[in-house]
């Protein structure tokens, strides 16, 4: 949960070129760390309406949730889909992740929450309305979401996910060898964020 909590630091992104997307100023901010983050482009970033309290807390939990169910799910497709190889069981989580994402920004869209201000309108919802929605957005969400849960199947008998294995082996006191691990995952949650969502994303705006 505190691993993905840190992925909320790439939340201004989706901005960085251009001035894409934005959050009802009405909720409480304090501005944003977007200038900070390095080769920033898109001007006047400190005037962003970052919501630390919304958004933040969303971080902490939503990527957990989804991961935790996520796994539940695979070990379940077994005994429901027995037939059903674990790519196809891992294309489901896929869908299921973008289906979710595209309910739940579309009302967050809807109730004015947040705005998509400039969208690749062939691959958008309600283009040219304050409601446009990219689809792409969705499926950016659905590769991060995957990306974790996988991350949190595949671990070993230590419990390491693939960041972390051969912490074990390191001559290092415990706590160390704890804190080493999990900047290890952070670091691969990080990446996992970054290529899957805001690579794409950046591609169309």
């Amino acid at each position: 949960m505190l691993a993905g909590f840190t992925m909320y630091y790439q939340d201004p992104i989706d901005n960085y070129f251009n001035f894409t997307f934005t959050y009802n100023a009405h909720f409480h901010n304090l501005s944003s760390w977007a200038p900070y983050i390095p080769g920033w482009v898109s001007p006047r970033a400190e005037n962003f309406a970052e919501p630390y309290f919304l958004m933040g807390s969303m971080f902490m939990w939503l990527f957990f949730a989804i991961s935790v169910l996520g796994c539940w799910l695979l070990r379940k497709f077994k005994l429901w889909l027995p037939n059903a190889s674990f790519a196809a069981h891992v294309a489901i989580i896929f869908l299921l992740i973008g289906l979710f994402d595209f309910l739940m920004e579309s009302l967050f869209t809807h109730t004015q929450i947040f705005a998509y201000v400039a969208v690749y309108s062939p691959l958008s919802l309600w283009a040219g309305t304050p409601q446009q929605f990219p689809l792409y957005e969705s499926t950016g969400i659905a590769a991060v979401g995957t990306g974790y849960v996988l991350v949190r199947h595949f671990r070993d008998d230590h419990g390491h996910s693939f960041f972390e294995r051969g912490v074990q082996n390191l001559r290092l006191p415990q706590p160390a060898k704890r804190l080493l691990s999990f900047f290890a995952l952070v670091a691969g949650l990080q990446l996992i964020c970054f290529l899957g969502f805001y690579g794409q994303y950046q591609w169309f705006a």
